[in-house]
């Protein structure tokens, strides 16, 4: 089964297919050839890969990208950046990098920090004598620190991780990835003969030029903080960062008109929806490369936890009970019964009156040989 199902993705990558139905196609076609499962599972798995209240921080994070761009905060963030590296060999290089690790903490979008950050340096690079592929490589390599510096969009997908603690671990691989980018832009830079900015700036114009910047600086600051400190979940996390950006370059900045929120929105929309396409079939995919089997000859167990919510509860023993065909057969789904509503309750007892290997168990039961 799996050999088809690589070989259709091998073949459907090579004439150029987008990777999600790539993925979506081979999927399908290994579920009609090699197993005896419905295909319409592969679309109700895709949606149900997506239906995830983590989820809704793309396009929120996404619009926040889009919006900095727009209202000047990245314009602003990157004449921090210029200020701190100064004249030093590589400094626009290094000011590319450091204000993509600013922008990575408030986006955490790869291609919202590159075609934010982008826009700004590479011409300033470019007409500093940089070589163009010199530049694109500096902005391209320092756009992903967008999705390791927290908040990151990636993490946020990544299921049955705590989005917290995958945050919490993100910070130093993200900071280490930024001054590994600055050294090698450094050494490079001094051999090239590659300069910073060479406008001088007096000390009152820099100290203007952080004031005027300190709505830009704090974002970060209020976005991180109040999910470190317990006062909102990522996802509302993103909600703030929108509003946030839309107070900052309405009212501070004054730069933000109904033309560019709806360019902002736009291209938010297309970005999250590109995102979407590929990780509701990817989901499915995922499905049946997942194990669900064990050693021994034993009886294996998928433990579906009890949300309390009926309609997801169906859907994820629905999800599981399509793996039991072809080679997947062998394994009985536990409800764990730990938060069970009065509706969660009635759809576990009309899925317990199947008769298909579906038990309900008290959560603190679970044990023993219970893989999750």
């Amino acid at each position: 089964m799996l050999a088809i199902l690589f070989i259709c993705l091998i073949v459907f990558g090579a004439i150029s297919l987008p990777i999600g139905i790539a993925m979506g196609l081979a999927t399908m076609l290994c579920l009609v050839f090699a197993t005896n499962i419905d295909p319409i599972m592969v679309a109700q798995n895709a949606f149900a890969g997506i239906d995830s209240f983590s989820l809704m921080a793309i396009p929120f994070f996404m619009l926040v990208g889009t919006l900095m761009e727009k209202t000047g905060i990245a314009r602003r963030l990157v004449d921090i950046a210029s200020i701190l590296t100064g004249d030093t060999p590589g400094g626009l290089g290094m000011a590319a990098i450091v204000a993509s690790m600013f922008f990575a903490a408030i986006s955490g979008s790869g291609p919202a920090t590159a075609a934010a950050i982008g826009g700004i340096m590479l011409p300033a690079m470019i007409e500093q004598k940089y070589s163009r592929s010199y530049s694109v490589g500096i902005v391209s390599g320092a756009s992903i620190i967008g999705p390791i510096i927290p908040p990151s969009i990636p993490m946020i997908m990544t299921v049955g991780v705590s989005v917290t603690k995958m945050f919490t671990a993100g910070f130093i691989p993200g900071f280490m990835l930024g001054g590994g980018l600055c050294l090698y832009n450094y050494f490079v830079s001094k051999k090239r003969g590659y300069r910073g900015n060479t406008v001088t700036m007096t000390r009152k114009e820099k100290i203007n030029t952080f004031k005027g910047a300190i709505p830009a600086i704090l974002m970060p600051v209020i976005v991180l903080g109040g999910i470190y400190g317990g006062i909102f979940t990522p996802t509302e996390c993103s909600v703030v960062g929108v509003v946030y950006t839309l107070l900052v370059g309405k009212f501070i900045y004054h730069e933000l008109t109904f033309k560019k929120l709806k360019e902002s929105l736009v291209e938010a929309a297309i970005t999250s929806a590109t995102i979407m396409i590929i990780f509701g079939p990817a989901t499915t995919f995922g499905r049946l490369l997942t194990p669900v089997g064990g050693g021994g000859g034993g009886p294996v167990y998928a433990v579906v936890p009890a949300s309390g919510d009926g309609a997801h509860l169906e859907q994820d023993v629905k999800g599981l009970l399509w793996l039991r065909g072809g080679e997947l057969a062998r394994f009985t789904i536990v409800i764990a019964d730990g938060g069970l509503d009065g509706t969660g309750r009635a759809v576990a007892a009309a899925l317990l009156a199947r008769g298909q290997g579906i038990v309900l168990c008290p959560a603190e039961r679970l044990g023993g040989d219970i893989k999750a």
